[in-house]
């Protein structure tokens, strides 16, 4: 293995343990408050962005088609969510929060925050700016936001 390609191992080795851990520290949370990590991204993407509809969701939260509409059902079924069809399309549904689902995300929000702040904190904030520019260049060298440019562009997002 040459030394770049043990650098490049390194860099994928170690995004994958941050991510991880990352992950692990925030469904943690979100277990404290009866939520899956799922849950507490749709409830999140809600509070921030307003009615969404499902296909705007899965986008927003980064996950897979099938799933959402499950955890979408569950979140329902937990009062936090209110389903309705949208009118001239019975395929697309709009997604809002409910009154419970905004107390339940009110109260885990600062609690979110205050873990992020812990876990980035052990970075200084120009690190953490640096480590930000970073990515945000890899994933713009990976062609990751022309990709969904094109998607939009071609029509091919599923708003349902």
């Amino acid at each position: 293995m040459s030394p770049l390609s043990r650098t490049d191992a390194s860099l994928m080795i170690a995004l994958n343990r941050i991510t991880s851990h990352l992950l692990h520290e925030v469904s943690l949370l979100c277990a404290r408050h009866d939520l899956t990590l799922t849950q507490f991204a749709i409830l999140e993407a809600l509070h921030a962005k307003g009615d969404l509809l499902v296909g705007e969701i899965q986008r927003s939260i980064l996950s897979t088609p099938g799933n959402v509409p499950y955890v979408l059902n569950n979140l329902e079924k937990k009062g936090y969510v209110v389903k309705k069809e949208v009118e001239g399309d019975k395929r697309c549904t709009r997604i809002s929060l409910a009154p419970l689902g905004r107390e339940r995300i009110r109260a885990v929000l600062p609690e979110h925050d205050a873990l992020l702040e812990e876990l980035f904190g052990v970075l200084t904030l120009a690190e953490r700016k640096a480590l930000l520019e970073g990515l945000l260049a890899f994933r713009k060298g990976l062609g990751l936001e022309e990709k969904k440019r094109m998607k939009k562009q071609d029509g091919k997002e599923d708003q349902r």
